[in-house]
């Protein structure tokens, strides 16, 4: 839900962005390029649609080694975890470019020094109410 409502507020601002999940897919790819609009919003619900519990691609090297020259990226999910700590070996290009958004907020301390939001916050600092 959260990611779904995030997705909602960057196509209405009309941003172009990606999505990458490590959950499992099944019949849809997990990896979404960048793009804007209705359309690409209605295909980033159905990916979200798509997931399940279960562990698919592992969301570092996709970090690591994808993405638009100059893009930022937002890691977000239920608290740090183990892919916070393993964004810490990216490299610094692309560790100046990542902000994480726990669902929580939980482990923000994890982070060290990144910027961290918690879903609130971030609802706040955009003007929308939940």
């Amino acid at each position: 839900m959260v990611l779904a409502s995030l997705a909602s507020l960057l196509a209405e601002s009309g941003a172009s962005f990606a999505l990458a999940t490590d959950r499992l897919v099944r019949g849809f790819p997990s990896v979404l390029p960048f793009g804007r609009g209705s359309e690409h919003l209605g295909m980033v619900l159905e990916l979200l649609a798509r997931c399940e519990p279960g562990r698919g691609m592992a969301i570092m090297p996709l970090l690591a080694g994808a993405g638009a020259a100059g893009a930022g990226y937002a890691l977000v999910s239920r608290s740090a975890g183990e892919a916070g700590k393993k964004s810490l070996g990216l490299p610094t290009a692309r560790r100046d470019r990542l902000i994480f958004i726990l669902a929580d907020g939980a482990g923000k301390e994890e982070l060290g020094s990144y910027p961290v939001l918690s879903f609130e916050e971030l609802l706040k600092a955009s003007g929308a109410e939940r």
